[in-house]
């Protein structure tokens, strides 16, 4: 966390600050920073967020001017691409097979436990051609073993319980027909970033900036969040039409090209720094 004071003595001192907000606060800490960042948001001159939600959000929780706020969207992931992969054998897949990614460090707000759930209320007669990979550190895993081991999910859950190299990313990345995110609360998300610049179509709770990645039906899908029963539904319909994933993972390289390139963001922001050394705000 930022410490207010020190940005206290930095405008005294003259200096123009910037912050970019990914999140307007901290994940899971409810309003335990709010006065922190309360402060900091008023003391610095402008503030980048990258979806409209965090926008808005700032403006209504935080009091500040709409003028203050700058969107940028986030940029992409695609570097990723450039690194040679490797030969992962943790699936085996065929026509009937179906592989779901969960990507990034797991935290209690991404809602595993609800993806979890879904899984055990999908038919009996399509679950053994479902697999999901948990690619990513896990908070208190135990938590989410002693449910996949309730609901006697074990073939169809693989964890890789660690740190994932960006070398590694697009390995995982090949064995994923699309990604999942069952968020709980976000603003944006750099695993939904990640994933979809590898044009692997997403299925995301209805919140946030994942409205801006995701277009209902034709890059991906959206549901409700916290629920379970919608999340297993739409699984299901999801597999059922699995043929259509190849023109959907085309759609959402289209769409991250064209809305998160680094070169427009980037350009954006150089023109936030100029207008404060031009206009002397």
């Amino acid at each position: 966390v930022c410490s207010s004071d020190l940005l206290n003595i930095i405008k005294l001192l003259g200096v123009k600050v910037v912050f970019t907000a990914h999140n307007i606060l901290p994940h899971d800490s409810g309003t335990k920073y709010y006065k922190i960042y309360n402060k900091i948001y008023h003391l610095v001159n402008f503030i980048i967020a990258h979806t409209a939600t965090t926008k808005n959000k700032l403006e209504l929780e935080f009091n500040l001017a709409s003028s203050k706020i700058i969107k940028i969207e986030h940029g992409d992931f695609n570097y990723l691409n450039e690194y040679n992969t490797k030969r992962i054998d943790i699936i085996q897949k065929n026509e009937l097979s179906f592989t779901m990614i969960m990507f990034g460090a797991v935290k209690p707000y991404k809602g595993l436990d609800v993806l979890i759930e879904a899984l055990h209320l999908i038919d009996k007669s399509i679950l053994p051609y479902i697999k999901l990979l948990v690619v990513g550190r896990v908070s208190d895993s135990y938590i989410y073993l002693d449910k996949v081991n309730i609901y006697n999910l074990n073939n169809n859950i693989i964890f890789i319980d660690e740190f994932i190299a960006d070398s590694e990313v697009f390995s995982y990345m090949k064995l994923a027909d699309i990604g999942v995110l069952p968020y709980k609360s976000i603003d944006q998300s750099g695993a939904a970033l990640a994933m979809a610049s590898f044009g692997l179509p997403l299925l995301a709770s209805n919140i946030g900036g994942l409205k801006d990645i995701i277009i209902d039906d034709y890059n991906g899908w959206l549901v409700q969040p916290s629920n379970a029963k919608d999340l297993s539904i739409k699984i299901s319909q999801i597999y059922m039409k699995k043929h259509k994933l190849g023109a959907m993972c085309k759609n959402m390289k289209t769409h991250v090209t064209n809305k998160f390139s680094w070169d427009v963001s980037s350009k954006n922001t150089i023109k936030i720094y100029k207008s404060l050394m031009d206009l002397g705000v």
